[in-house]
């Protein structure tokens, strides 16, 4: 029987933009395993279990501010992990709320916008009017790659949630966080990027790294996007080593 670390706080997942909370089930098998406590509640709108006010505006600031008044009911602060979106979000939660913030994981990106090229490709498939099943396909092929996760159901479920909020969050994550956000960012933090990801150049990862050099960096070979589903033993290791200040 693993016990979990006393010491330890507990690791929060923040999924990506259109992305289930169900593709964080194989990282945390394996955080469980290293006795870490973990929850990976969706993101507010996605899913009737995360409800908004009505006109609430949905942009990463905002998100932030949600997550981080529940986390200050938490009886210490957080590790946070966020993947994609999730990652920006967990950026602006470690700069503008440090009393909750234990240490950052990234997952498949790094806290600036993507290029101008990825902007106006999902533009064009997700913004430009009704979302097609191709759009949605080549998307997932894109993150996970070839086959597919087997859960079909699971993995489109995130494409059916309220329209306004899945526009919403996709431009909250083509605009990244606020250019003053990594400057501001004292917890310790940590990039892990597959190493075939295609959403962003390796070269991009590896100079944001070298311009904060406190920021550590995990190139996981063999993995895409999706790094934490194809490799969740190597990132729950990293994850566990950050958390317990090694």
């Amino acid at each position: 029987m693993i016990e979990h670390e006393a010491s330890a706080s507990e690791v929060v997942l923040l999924h990506g933009w259109g992305c289930p909370t169900g593709y964080w089930a194989p990282l945390q098998f394996e955080l469980h395993r290293h006795g870490l406590h973990t929850a990976a509640p969706p993101l507010p709108g996605y899913g009737p279990e995360a409800p908004l006010p009505a006109g609430f505006d949905w942009n990463v600031e905002s998100i932030a501010e949600v997550i981080a008044r529940g986390a200050a009911r938490r009886p210490s602060a957080v590790h946070w992990v966020g993947h994609s979106l999730g990652g920006s979000i967990a950026a602006t939660l470690a700069a503008r709320y440090p009393e909750v913030t234990a240490s950052v994981t990234l997952l498949g990106m790094v806290p600036t916008a993507p290029s101008q090229t990825t902007r106006e490709r999902l533009s064009a498939l997700f913004l430009d009017g009704p979302i097609s099943d191709e759009a949605i396909r080549m998307c997932l092929n894109g993150w996970y790659g070839d086959p597919l996760p087997a859960d079909d159901e699971m993995l489109r479920a995130p494409f059916d949630i309220r329209r306004a909020v899945l526009d919403a969050s996709l431009l909250a994550a083509l605009d990244g966080v606020a250019p003053d956000v990594p400057q501001k960012i004292t917890a310790p933090v940590q990039v892990i990027v597959g190493a075939g990801d295609q959403t962003r150049p390796l070269s991009e990862v590896e100079g944001y790294v070298q311009a904060h050099p406190a920021t550590g960096l995990t190139v996981v070979p063999g993995s895409g996007h999706m790094v934490h589903w194809n490799a969740p033993a190597a990132c729950a290791g990293r994850i566990r080593s950050l958390a317990a200040g090694r």
